[in-house]
């Protein structure tokens, strides 16, 4: 009995047509597979093959593969939105009876549906100081959904991957005066902003105006205190003139 040994046939695949980009929605992938038999040294397409796609985003679907004749198939995907630039690597993976399966992968950057950008605050008062536990929430943004954060430990709140476009925030802590700041964030940009709410006084002055009206009273106590005396040092020159004539004449 004479036993004959037959090698396989490998199998290869190719992407002929698929996005390099694309923002959520779906997409269309193309292949070309074939048969490639070194004994014969002849590449032939496949037909009748096995598809199988995967993709590193999980939230990634995908219909059941279809046949177009001639080695050719192709599959639709359905990309999420996503916040931030993503590459996702999809794979296929062709398998068919009596020959060596194949697999490729190619990278697809996924993009959000618009720009995005990032925000970083930075809130002290009139000394420079840190300010934690401000709350600083937007009254004027691009999307419909108002952006809120509260400053951590060293005064800080950030945004991020945020629609680009034209923001007004409104910085408020408890014994501190309201502050509002505006901010214009571009795509891929990343905006460093210093937001300054004075501390109130017992007086319910802020710190900044006692500092100002100090000096100002300083000021008008001096300029009275002169008028005082010029007026005493005027009055008495005369008085002393008016003697010294009578005293000559």
């Amino acid at each position: 009995m004479t036993t004959c040994l037959i090698d396989k046939i490998m199998l290869n695949i190719a992407f002929v047509e698929y996005p390099q980009s694309m923002k959520n929605g779906t997409a269309t992938i193309r292949v070309y597979i074939t048969a490639n038999n070194t004994a014969v040294n002849k590449v032939a397409p496949a037909s009748g093959a096995t598809l199988k796609f995967s993709s590193t985003v999980k939230e990634i679907t995908f219909s059941s593969p279809k046949d177009e004749t001639n080695g050719y198939y192709s599959v639709n995907f359905t990309v999420p939105e996503v916040k931030s630039k993503i590459n996702c690597t999809i794979s296929a993976n062709a398998s068919k009876t009596g020959f060596i399966s194949a697999g490729k992968n190619v990278t697809i950057l996924i993009v959000p549906p618009f720009p995005m950008g990032n925000i970083r605050i930075f809130v002290s008062d009139v000394n420079g100081l840190p300010v934690s536990d401000a709350t600083v929430i937007s009254t004027s943004q691009p999307s419909k959904k108002p952006l809120k954060g509260v400053t951590d430990e060293n005064g800080i709140v950030s945004f991020n991957n945020i629609p680009a476009g034209s923001y007004v925030f409104q910085i408020s802590k408890e014994g501190y005066s309201d502050t509002t700041i505006q901010i214009e964030v571009a795509a891929d940009q990343t905006v460093k902003e210093t937001a300054i709410i004075p501390k109130i006084s017992s007086s319910g002055e802020t710190i900044a105006q006692s500092t100002i009206i100090i000096p100002i009273i300083a000021v008008v106590a001096a300029v009275a205190g002169f008028i005082v005396w010029k007026f005493y040092y005027v009055k008495k020159k005369e008085e002393e003139e008016l003697a010294g004539t009578v005293h000559y004449d």
